[in-house]
């Protein structure tokens, strides 16, 4: 029997019926057990939950030896920056990772900075999403300069005005050349 490569947190009926920030305990466990043990994925996308710092570290933890995955994505899963800082302890580690979607969560300017010490050792991260994440301007200027050094040649960082005006946006596009 065959084993799905993309495993989608099919909890955002229950979630929205709900809602919006209840989740279903069994169905992340679920979740985050496939990511720890199923070598087949892909792609794990748990957008939408409310994971928070607490259970992150285990979808941390799971990302230092899996192999296989090259997309995650944890846009509004409530991650501040103590978990963006074991996200990024996890990048260190991480040889498969493309693309990692940390949207709308609460990393602020502590977790972006962790994010890029993390990215400057990281060689195969190619997209990094840290939109709507409350990220001060230095630290954005941060994230891109490592981006930029990364030996991955990053094709897209995204981190948005947030609330401060178009003045303050830092939008990265860059390809690899």
């Amino acid at each position: 029997h065959e084993v799905a490569s993309t495993f989608e947190l099919k909890v955002f009926s229950t979630i929205e019926a709900a809602g919006k920030y209840k989740r279903s305990m069994e169905a992340l466990e679920n979740a985050i057990v496939a990511l720890e043990h199923d070598s087949t994925l892909t792609a794990v996308n748990l957008a939408g939950n409310v994971i928070g710092d607490e259970s992150v570290w285990r979808v941390a933890a799971a990302l230092e030896h899996n192999y296989t995955l090259t997309d995650i994505n944890l846009a509004g899963t409530v991650i501040g920056s103590q978990g963006a800082e074991r996200v990024a302890a996890a990048l260190k580690q991480n040889t498969s990772l493309t693309s990692l979607d940390l949207a709308q969560n609460e990393i602020g300017p502590q977790g972006a900075e962790c994010l890029a010490a993390a990215v400057q050792h990281n060689t195969t991260l190619t997209t990094l999403n840290l939109e709507g994440n409350h990220i001060s301007n230095q630290s954005k200027e941060r994230v891109a300069a490592a981006l930029e050094r990364n030996k991955a040649g990053v094709l897209v960082l995204t981190i948005t005005c947030e609330s401060q005006g178009p003045e303050h946006c830092v939008i990265v596009c860059k390809t690899t050349g």
